[in-house]
């Protein structure tokens, strides 16, 4: 049986700063790169502006967003984080 645990405040302000980050930032100039390169490709646009998480032409799943959080934290807090699909 899995079981949920308590995550410390202090990610509770990682996490938001990397959310900022994500959706403030990067994420609009990544919008713009692909009206620039790929305009001729319609459902690539539209991927990318209705979701905030794409790998490249496909949307992320609960388990790619967790490998890659699990390799960031492992390196920044010694501990592995991840998500759960519910």
């Amino acid at each position: 049986m899995e079981r949920d645990t308590l995550i410390p405040h202090v990610l509770d302000a990682f996490s938001q700063e990397i959310i900022k980050i994500v959706t403030f930032k990067t994420h609009p100039f990544a919008q713009q790169l692909i009206k620039i390169l790929y305009s001729n490709n319609t459902n690539l646009l539209l991927l990318w502006y209705t979701n905030l998480f794409v790998k490249y032409d496909w949307l992320f799943d609960t388990e790619d967003i967790s490998s890659s959080l699990q390799i960031v934290s492992l390196k920044t807090l010694n501990t592995p984080l991840g998500i759960r699909d519910h």
